[in-house]
This record gives C-alpha cells, structure tokens and sequence, in this order.
C-alpha cells in the first residue's frame, strides 16, 4: 500500500519552505516536488487507517495562516489525504495551472466581506410576516433619521415601501463595492442576497495596499452604523483552478 501524505497547499518551488509548522498527527511539514515549478507543502501520515477530525482542520488552518506570513502558498482544501503516486501524478498534469495561479498571487491577499443588515428594534406581534422585508423597511424608512445617513421615504403603502427599501438597499451595496473595489485588483461578490445579507464578496487586495483597504472598510462601518460588517482575512487566495485528485484502488 502506498504511502499517505496530507497536503495544505502549493508554493513556489524556488522560495522552498521557511518555516516548518506541525499538522497532521503534529507532523512536520516539508516539500514535495515533481514539476519544475510547484511544489507541495505536505507531512507524512503514520496511521493507516487515519481520518481526518476537527482537531486536524484546525491545524491544517494554522500551517497555512504560518506559512502565510512568511511567503506564498496556494492553500488546498481540508481535508487532503492522498498517496504519494496520486500526488505526483496530478501535480504534473498541473503544473502549467499552479504556476500560473501561484505567479497570479504572489503580491495579493484575499478578503472575506459580508455586510449584514442589523436587526432593528420592533415591537413583537403574534403573527409577524412572512416576508420580514415588511417590517424591516417600515421600520428602517420611519426611523431613517436616527441614522448618519439620510434618506426620504414618503409615507407609502406597504408593498410600496418594500420597494422602496430594495431599491434602497440596492443603492447602498452598489456604493459599498465601489468603494472597496477603488483598492482593489479583482472582486466577486453576490448583492442582495437575503433579507438579512445585503453583500457577500471576496476582494484581492495588493499586499501594499492592506492599510488602506481595511481603513476604508472602517470607514464604511461608521457611515453605515445599522449595517454590520464580517470581514475575514487578510487571507491567502483560494485557487479557483479545478484541481481533482484521483486516487488508486
């Protein structure tokens, strides 16, 4: 039986590896090679019949964070247990795609942004609505002068407010992306997408430029004080290139 590798992720085979964190049954990683420009940041796995456990994912999270803050590393998604002959195989078929993202990603981290309407203060009823647009606009557009920011609702009817809200909220996403994309080298993002998230986007952001991105979020957050803003990272880019490891029976 082959032997079993856990694999956190690819970098460049000629920055080689600068620190060696511990994984996988507090393994010490170090690099595999097969092509000529990638290589494999992995650590041997002594049980057979090994099977990933939350423990594990934890560590295989802070492997990457460490090597992170030292160099590039193209991270894979946990779990990752694979035989030493099913990893060569697929980094040779590979290899053109991994240089590529991981030249794509040298300079560049990756954010994480969801902005997610707080839920105002209303009266509890018996039978709320179905659709909490309802109450959350009425509430919003009666109430909008409590707020930095200053928007006209007319007294309207009901459905004419929830249209007037999703137009609204519509308004505000399209403002937040601008202002976030001005610092930014590529985005993707989906707006609107429940009655609570308005926006959820990641962001490449030049490593130079991390200062200024997170200051604008900061910003933001105090000319939307209703909204609230997850943001994770600055985070290693995820490679978007479908990678498929096909194991041997």
């Amino acid at each position: 039986m082959s032997k079993q590798l856990a694999l956190y992720g690819f970098i460049r085979r000629k920055d080689g590896l600068t620190v060696r964190p511990e994984g996988v049954e507090r393994g010490r990683c170090s690099l595999f090679y097969s092509g000529a420009e990638a290589a494999a940041v992995v650590s041997w796995i002594k049980d057979k019949n090994f099977e990933p456990n939350p423990h594990d994912m934890l560590r295989h999270e802070e492997v990457i964070h460490e090597i992170f803050d030292k160099q590039v590393i193209l991270p894979a998604k946990f779990p990752k247990i694979i035989s030493v002959e099913s990893l060569e195989r697929s980094m040779e078929e590979m290899e053109d795609d991994l240089r590529k993202v991981l030249q794509r990603i040298v300079y560049k981290n990756e954010y994480h942004i969801r902005v997610i309407m707080t839920d105002p203060v209303v009266p509890a009823v018996e039978d709320p609505p179905v659709n909490q647009y309802n109450t959350m606009s009425k509430f919003i557009m009666e109430n909008s002068s409590r707020y930095k920011y200053k928007h006209y609702f007319p007294l309207l009817t009901q459905e004419a407010k929830e249209a007037e809200f999703v137009d609204y909220a519509e308004t505000v996403v399209r403002h937040i992306s601008q202002k976030l994309c001005i610092e930014t080298t590529y985005w993707r993002g989906k707006s609107f997408q429940s009655e609570k998230v308005l926006l959820e986007s990641y962001f490449w952001v030049r490593k130079h430029k991390t200062e200024i991105f997170e200051k604008c979020i900061q910003d933001l957050k105090k000319f939307y004080p209703n909204l609230r803003f997850s943001v994770m990272g600055p985070n290693p880019p995820y490679n978007f290139v479908q990678l498929e490891f096909v194991e041997n029976l």
